[in-house]
């Protein structure tokens, strides 16, 4: 459960702050997996909890891939 309610979390925050940067879902998952390198879980929420586990890269981009209200923007075609 613990897990589960980071991966949550971890969601909400990557949709907060990288999802509008013009990088693809594992580089914004990325950048925010740094930030709890260098932050700690306690970054996902305003308030300590203590509860959180902290959950692998691809686990949270599969929960991601498994949202049925999922919309994805086609990127813009490679130029030549």
């Amino acid at each position: 459960m613990s897990q589960t309610r980071a991966v949550g979390y971890l969601i909400n925050y990557y949709a907060k702050r990288y999802l509008d940067h013009s990088v693809d879902l594992f580089e914004g998952l990325r950048m925010a997996f740094a930030d709890l390198d260098e932050k700690g879980l306690d970054v996902l929420i305003p308030y300590k909890v203590g509860n959180l586990a902290l959950p692998r890269i691809f686990e949270v981009a599969g929960a991601i891939n498994r949202m049925r209200t999922l919309r994805v923007r086609q990127s813009p075609e490679p130029t030549s």
